[in-house]
């Protein structure tokens, strides 16, 4: 984790954090228009921020992050939430033991995003939403290989359609 998780989660205060989180979210719930009541699986959770606003719109969530710092962090913020340490790659429950599984800017980070996106299907039993870094994007070029960004892999639109096409 290039940040702490405070220093991370302090981000979402700032008004461009606001407001990039804010569309984030509205699309991602646009997207899968979950019902009250219905199970999701946060994938790379991080801070818990968007496990938080899930379960602020009546959702069951649950996050997962390999960051034991960071689930700490996350799970000091939200009681109602259960947060597991873990891997993408294998994720530590049931088939079919969430509604919907999400990914908010952190399959960039997982080493074989294909075999995440596949573990996330296993789990989901209604549909899984990924929200990526898009090589085409107006924050590619400044950011790309900088800072938090350094190690991060900006997919375009071919990988995006591939996790797509993982669907059973």
């Amino acid at each position: 984790m290039a940040s702490s998780p405070e220093q991370c989660d302090t981000w979402y205060t700032t008004p461009r954090g606001r407001w990039i989180a804010g569309h984030e979210f509205a699309l991602l719930t646009r997207l899968r228009s979950p019902k009250s009541q219905a199970t999701l699986l946060d994938v790379g959770t991080g801070t818990g921020h968007f496990a938080r606003r899930f379960s602020g719109i009546g959702l069951k969530v649950a996050g997962l992050d390999p960051e034991s710092p960071a689930v700490a962090y996350a799970a000091s913020k939200s009681a109602n939430i259960s947060y597991v340490q873990g891997d993408a790659h294998k994720l530590p429950f049931a088939d079919g033991g969430f509604d919907y599984c999400t990914v908010v800017t952190s399959l960039c980070f997982i080493a074989d995003a294909g075999a995440a996106v596949r573990e996330m299907w296993r789990v989901a039993r209604c549909g899984i939403v990924l929200g990526v870094l898009y090589r085409q994007s107006l924050l590619h070029r400044p950011k790309a290989g900088c800072g938090a960004y350094a190690d991060t892999r900006w997919d375009d639109a071919g990988a995006v359609v591939t996790a797509r096409l993982i669907e059973p």
